[in-house]
């Protein structure tokens, strides 16, 4: 296959695309990419980049690009965030999309502190991790 010269415009949708589809049933498809709905019902994850933009990342000819990422699971009681932190950290595993290559490498572990409101705390778990996405030219 030709390379592809809109490559690095189409990596965010199939990241977004790709995450939806391997971590939805964990979070009952409450995964939402830098920010969640003000009426979003928790458990959830949220994802965003640490690295500003990540960066182009070809190979031997083939389209791709890297990024730094935080997972954050969000719940209402600390141990439900931090089960569901693992729980999502197995299903990045799984992250598949058609024509796309996904390497999600953990990196660290990350702490928030608790957002309190009127009526709830909202509690934090999160991970750091390496994303790498490739063009599947086979």
């Amino acid at each position: 296959m030709a390379y592809d010269h809109a490559f690095q415009a189409k990596v965010m949708q199939a990241l977004d695309k790709g995450l939806a589809t391997a971590l939805g049933p964990v979070f009952q498809n409450k995964v939402y990419s830098m920010v969640a709905p003000s009426n979003a019902v928790f458990p959830i994850l949220v994802y965003q980049q640490q690295d500003l933009y990540g960066d182009r990342n070809d190979f031997l000819n083939k389209n791709g690009w890297s990024g730094l990422m935080t997972f954050r699971c969000i719940d209402t009681t600390l141990s439900g965030a931090r089960n569901k932190l693992v729980e999502a950290s197995q299903a990045l595993q799984t992250v598949t999309l058609s024509g796309y290559l996904f390497q999600i490498t953990l990196r660290a572990p990350q702490q928030f502190p608790v957002e309190r409101t009127s009526t709830t705390n909202y509690y934090t778990s999160a991970v750091l991790a390496d994303v790498e996405v490739y063009k599947d030219e086979d």
